[in-house]
């Protein structure tokens, strides 16, 4: 996995943000065959304990959208913990 799969699996907004302004491309498959959206889907639906991250997933959306990510694709994968009330209000315009 990439190092922005590692960081949205952590939902560490912050170091999604930053490689993504390094040049990160969300479209970069990891060893499941997806993409990073497929990482913050899994982790968001499937959030353990022994994730030592900050388990931010609706700020590494909002990051995601941010530099550049289409809303279009996030339609293809479920999420939890937040993250579709978020896209729903980026929908309406809120």
């Amino acid at each position: 996995a990439t190092a922005l799969n590692h960081a949205v699996y952590r939902g560490d907004t912050a170091m999604a943000a930053l490689l993504l302004e390094s040049g990160a491309d969300w479209r970069t498959p990891h060893g499941f065959k997806d993409n990073v959206l497929g990482t913050l889907s899994w982790a968001s639906q499937n959030e353990t304990a022994d994730n030592p991250g900050p388990a931010d997933y609706v700020g590494c959306a909002r990051a995601l959208l941010e530099h550049g990510v289409p809303l279009s694709v996030f339609e293809d994968y479920h999420f939890a913990l937040g993250v579709p009330e978020f896209l729903d209000g980026v929908r309406l315009g809120r």
